[in-house]
C-alpha cells in the first residue's frame, strides 16, 4: 500500500547528517491518500534550511517491502544503447533504448548547457534502483555511469542468489535522489504562486522536473530521474530570487547497503536493523574475475579487519 507522506513541523530535533552539517528532523505523519493537506502545514519547514525526512520504523519498512513485491529487477542493462535524434518541431531529443526515457529540449532552451550530456541524463532512472543508487555513491557522478551500474547490478544479483535472505535489504540513500528543495525570497514566492516564475524553465525541462510542489518557502522539485542531488544544487543556486537550494536529507535507522570499489574489486556491506537489538553487518567481496567471497556477519559496533578495510563503505551507513 502506497502511503502519502505529509511533512509537518511537529518535532524539531537538532541532529547531524553524516557528520557533515546540522539538520532538522521533521516528524513524519501518515495520512490517507485521499486527504488534502494545506500547504501551510509546512510553513516553518525551511526555517533552518536543512529539511530532512525521518524514515518509518523497522516494522513499517518490512510492510513496505512486502507491499512492493520484493527487490527490483537486478538484470544489468546492455551497454550504452542510445539513439540520438531530432523531434519534428526541431527540438533535440535523447532516448535511452533499454528504458525508453526521452529528453526533449525546446527551441527556447537550445543554448542551455546541462551539468552532463543529454545522453547521460536519459539513462535515469535505471531498472535496478539499488544498483543505481550505489553507482551514484561509488562514482560521485551526477548520473550513475553505465559500467559502474552494470557491475553493481550483476554483483547484487549474485549476492542475493547466494544469500536469498538479503533480497529484502535495499539501499537507503542519505538524500532523496529525486527531490530538491528550493527556497525563494518573497518576490519569487509571489511569482511562483501566480504562475509567473520562469527562471528555472530550462533546468526543469532538461533535468525532467515532473512536479514543482509550491510551498510557503518556495518549492519542492520532483524529478523523473535519480541524481546525485548535492551536485544538482549548483544548477539552481544562482537563479534569480533563489535564496537556498538543498537536497532532502534522510535520517533514521534503516536497513541499508553500501559499496566501495578498489581496482577491479567491489565490496559490499548489508546492514539489517532489528527492532529488538543492535543491527547486524554482513560483508561480501566480489573479485574482478567473478569470485564471490563471504566476509562474514558481525554485530554493529564490533570490530573486524574487513570492517576496517571497508571504512569508506561504512561511512554511507552512518
Amino acid at each position: 500500500m502506497r502511503r502519502l507522506r505529509c511533512l509537518a513541523m511537529v518535532a524539531v530535533i537538532p541532529v547531524t547528517c553524516g557528520g557533515l552539517m546540522a539538520c532538522t528532523v521533521i516528524e513524519e505523519i501518515i495520512v490517507p491518500a485521499d486527504v488534502k493537506v494545506a500547504a501551510d502545514s509546512a510553513k516553518t519547514l525551511f526555517d533552518t534550511k536543512k529539511p530532512v525526512v525521518e524514515l518509518p520504523t523497522v516494522e513499517d519498512d518490512a510492510e513496505d517491502q512486502s507491499d512492493n513485491g520484493g527487490p527490483p529487477d537486478s538484470t544489468p542493462p546492455p551497454q550504452d544503447a542510445i539513439d540520438d535524434g531530432q523531434a519534428a518541431d526541431g527540438s533535440d531529443t535523447s532516448t535511452d533504448a533499454f528504458t525508453g526515457h526521452e529528453i526533449t529540449v525546446s527551441p527556447l532552451c537550445q543554448s542551455f548547457v546541462p551539468l552532463t550530456s543529454l545522453d547521460a541524463l536519459a539513462l535515469s532512472p535505471r531498472p535496478d534502483a539499488d544498483a543505481e543508487l550505489l553507482a551514484l555513491e561509488v562514482s560521485g557522478a551526477l548520473v550513475a555511469p553505465t559500467d559502474v551500474y552494470a557491475r553493481i547490478a550483476t554483483d547484487l544479483s549474485a549476492i542475493r542468489s547466494a544469500s536469498p535472505e538479503l533480497a529484502t535489504i535495499h539501499v537507503r540513500p542519505k538524500f532523496a535522489p529525486s527531490v530538491l528543495v528550493v527556497g525563494l525570497n518573497s518576490d519569487g514566492v509571489l511569482k511562483l504562486v501566480a504562475g509567473g516564475y520562469s527562471a528555472w524553465l530550462c533546468q526543469n525541462e532538461v533535468y525532467r522536473v515532473t512536479l514543482a510542489d509550491a510551498r510557503p518557502y518556495g518549492a519542492d522539485l520532483h524529478f523523473g530521474a535519480r541524481y546525485n542531488m548535492p551536485l544538482l544544487v549548483t544548477a539552481y543556486a544562482s537563479l534569480p530570487n533563489v535564496t537556498v537550494v538543498e537536497p532532502l536529507w534522510i535520517v533514521g535507522p534503516s536497513d541499508d547497503v553500501c559499496a566501495v570499489k578498489s581496482g577491479t574489486t567491489m565490496s559490499y556491506v548489508f546492514r539489517t536493523v532489528s527492532a529488538t537489538g543492535p543491527a547486524t553487518l554482513r560483508g561480501y567481496r566480489m573479485e574482478g574475475n567473478g569470485t564471490l567471497i563471504d566476509l562474514g556477519t558481525v554485530v554493529e559496533g564490533q570490530t573486524k579487519p574487513w570492517l576496517t578495510e571497508l571504512a569508506g563503505c561504512l561511512a554511507w551507513l552512518e
